[in-house]
C-alpha cells in the first residue's frame, strides 16, 4: 500500500539522517513528501536537505547527495538536483505490483490507520432552528460531511454533531412570528415587525398549529407555539440533511446544556481562577490575561448569557467527552469569535490547537446570469430542499466542493442542471459511466479480464507512465485534502484525472484484437474506475454505471 510505502520512505530518510548527521536535531514528522513541480524529476520529492542546511552548515546539494547514497529501498530510484531536492521515482515492478493490488483491493488500497482511532468531533451547520436550511448551510454540510469521511479513511474515530441553538432569543422570535401569523393571518404579513420572521414557512407552521393553539387557555398558548414550532423546524432540518446524504451522530441541545447548569459550572471555575469581574452591570472574563486583545462579556446587564458563555460551556462539554480534536465549521459572520473562544478555553487547561475553526465563505446563487437577492427574515432565500429538487443532491454537493472553503462560491444553477462536459459533476460521473460501459462491452465480447497474466512491460510503458503518475498522486491528494481541510482538492484532482483518461481514451483503442494489449488497457480502466468511484464516494456523490 502506498501510504505504508510513503511512511517507510520517511522512516528510511529519518534513520539515514540520524546516522549520517548525528548532531542535527530533527523530528520524523518534519520530513515532508510531496509531488515535484515537474514530473520529469520523479514521482515524489522531499526538500529535507534544504531544511537541514542551516543547522549543519553544509550546502543542501551535498546533504542530498550523501542521503541518496545511503537510501536502498528496492522499489524506488533516488536522485538529487539543485538546490538540494531529493527525488524519488517508482520502479516499473513497484508500479505493476501496486496496480494489481489496487484492482484486488479496490478503495481499501488507499486506506490507512494513521489516525489510530483518535477521537475527532466535527460540528457543522448548527443553524438557528428558525427556518429551513439554506444554500450556505448546504455548503457547510457538504464540506463537513466529506471531512468526516476523510478522517475515517485515515483511521480516526469521528462523530458529526449538530448544535441546536434552542435556548436563545431567536427561538422566542420564531414563536412570536408564528403566533402573529396565527392571529393576524397572511394579510398582515407586511405589518410584521422588522425583526420577525415572515417567510412562507412561518404561515405553513401557523396553519399546522392553529387548531391546537386556539384550543388552549391563553396562558399556555405561547409555550405551545414555541415548543411545537421548534419541533417542526428541527424535523424539517433533520429531513433535509438526510435527503442530502449527511448523517449526524448527535443533535446537541443548548437548552439541555443550560438546564444542567453547565454555564454556572464554567463560571464558578473561572471565578475560582480569578478570571471574572463585574463592570457596568455585566459579568466579564479577563481574556486579556489569556492571550486575547480585550476582555469580553459573559453575562449581559439584563442577566442573559452571551454567545461566548454558551460556547465556553458547550466546548468544555466536548472536551470532557474525550475528543482529542474538535473542528467547527462556522460562517464568516462568526470569524471574530474564534480567538476569544480559544483564549477562554485555555483557562480550563484546553490547548489552543485542540479547537480548530474553519470559516466557510458565502455562496452566491446565480440563475439566468443574475445573482439572487437574499433576506432570511423575509424568507427570500434558496432552501436546501428546493436546491435538491432543482439540481439533485449530486449536483449540489459536488459543486459546493469545487472551491476552497475560504473562497466565495458562485453557484450557477443553470450550469449544474446541464448534461454536458462543462458541468463538472456530469463530467466526472460520465467518466465512471464510460469506464463501466467499457467493461460491459468487454464482457459482451467474451474477453477474459486477467491482469495477473501480464508482465510489467505490457502495462508500464511510455504510453501509460504519465497516467500512472496521476494514479500515484491520489494518496498524496487524500493526505493533503485532510491536512489542509480542503475537500476541493479531491474534486479538482478528479477533474485532472478525467482529463488525463479522456485524452488517453481518444488516443488509444481499449478493446483491440490483441488480447494482451486489451488486458493491459483494461488494467488502466479498472484502476481509473476504482479511483473515480472512490472520489465520488468520499464526496457523497453517486457513481452511475450508465448515463
Amino acid at each position: 500500500m502506498i501510504f505504508k510505502d510513503i511512511e517507510q520512505i520517511k522512516d528510511e530518510l529519518f534513520m539515514v539522517i540520524c546516522k549520517e548527521f548525528p548532531s542535527v536535531s530533527i523530528r520524523r514528522d518534519e520530513i515532508q513528501i510531496d509531488r515535484p513541480r515537474n514530473i520529469q524529476f520523479g514521482d515524489l520529492s522531499t526538500n529535507i536537505s534544504m531544511q537541514l542546511t542551516k543547522s549543519l552548515g553544509i550546502p543542501p546539494l551535498s546533504i542530498a547527495e550523501k542521503i541518496c547514497s545511503r537510501l536502498i529501498n528496492p522499489g524506488f530510484e533516488y536522485s538529487f538536483i539543485k538546490p538540494g531536492f531529493i527525488n524519488i521515482r517508482f520502479k516499473d515492478d513497484y508500479i505493476f505490483s501496486s496496480l494489481l493490488e489496487i484492482i484486488a483491493s479496490g478503495a481499501g488500497f488507499f486506506s490507512t490507520d494513521l489516525g489510530s482511532g483518535s477521537r475527532v468531533q466535527l460540528e457543522f451547520i448548527s443553524a438557528n432552528p428558525t427556518g429551513p436550511l439554506n444554500i450556505v448551510n448546504a455548503r457547510a454540510a457538504a464540506v463537513g460531511d466529506v471531512l468526516g469521511r476523510l478522517f475515517r479513511r485515515f483511521g480516526y474515530y469521528v462523530e458529526n454533531e449538530y448544535y441546536i441553538n434552542d435556548a436563545g432569543n431567536q427561538v422566542e422570535l420564531l414563536a412570536k412570528s408564528v403566533e402573529l401569523a396565527i392571529t393576524g393571518g397572511r394579510e398582515k404579513r407586511d405589518e410584521f415587525p422588522e425583526d420577525y420572521y415572515c417567510g412562507d414557512y412561518i404561515f405553513t407552521i401557523a396553519d399546522t398549529l392553529k387548531d391546537g393553539y386556539n384550543a388552549l387557555p391563553s396562558s399556555e398558548r405561547f409555550d405551545f407555539i414555541r415548543d411545537r414550532s421548534l419541533e417542526y423546524i428541527l424535523q424539517n432540518q433533520r429531513d433535509s440533511v438526510k435527503r442530502y446524504g449527511v448523517e449526524f451522530n448527535s443533535w446537541f441541545s443548548e437548552k439541555a446544556l443550560s438546564s444542567e447548569g453547565k454555564q454556572e459550572e464554567a463560571l464558578n471555575i473561572l471565578r475560582d481562577k480569578d478570571l471574572i469581574y463585574d463592570k457596568d452591570g455585566a459579568v466579564w472574563i479577563k481574556t486579556t490575561e489569556l492571550g486575547d486583545s480585550q476582555d469580553w462579556v459573559l453575562i449581559k446587564s439584563d442577566g442573559s448569557y452571551t454567545y461566548l458563555m454558551g460556547d465556553i460551556a458547550y466546548h468544555l462539554n466536548k472536551f470532557e467527552r474525550g475528543f482529542s480534536k474538535a473542528i467547527n465549521l462556522w460562517g464568516p459572520d462568526h470569524q471574530a469569535g474564534v480567538t476569544r473562544l480559544k483564549a477562554a478555553l485555555t483557562a480550563f487547561g484546553i490547548p489552543r490547537d485542540w479547537l480548530e475553526v474553519l470559516i466557510i465563505q458565502q455562496v452566491n446563487l446565480i440563475r439566468g446570469g443574475e445573482k439572487l437577492k437574499v433576506s432570511k427574515r423575509k424568507g427570500i432565500f434558496e432552501t436546501l430542499d428546493r436546491l435538491i429538487e432543482e439540481v439533485g443532491t449530486d449536483g449540489a454537493r459536488f459543486t459546493f466542493l469545487l472551491r476552497t472553503v475560504s473562497s466565495h462560491l458562485d453557484f450557477d444553477i443553470d450550469l449544474v442542471k446541464e448534461q454536458k462536459s462543462e458541468n463538472p459533476v456530469f463530467y466526472i460521473q460520465y467518466m465512471h459511466a464510460r469506464l463501466s460501459s467499457i467493461f460491459r462491452k468487454a464482457s459482451e465480447d467474451g474477453i477474459n479480464f486477467n491482469p495477473t497474466s501480464l508482465i510489467p512491460e505490457q502495462i508500464v510503458n511510455d504510453e501509460t507512465r504519465d497516467l500512472f503518475r496521476k494514479v500515484f498522486e491520489y494518496p498524496l491528494v487524500l493526505y493533503s485534502a485532510l491536512n489542509s481541510r480542503e475537500p476541493s482538492r479531491l474534486t479538482n484532482f478528479a477533474m485532472e484525472l478525467s482529463d488525463s483518461f479522456h485524452s488517453f481514451y481518444h488516443q488509444y483503442r481499449i478493446i483491440t484484437e490483441n488480447p494482451a494489449e486489451t488486458n493491459s488497457r483494461l488494467v488502466i480502466c479498472k484502476v481509473m474506475q476504482v479511483i473515480i468511484r472512490d472520489i465520488l464516494e468520499l464526496t457523497g456523490v453517486t457513481a452511475p454505471d450508465k448515463m
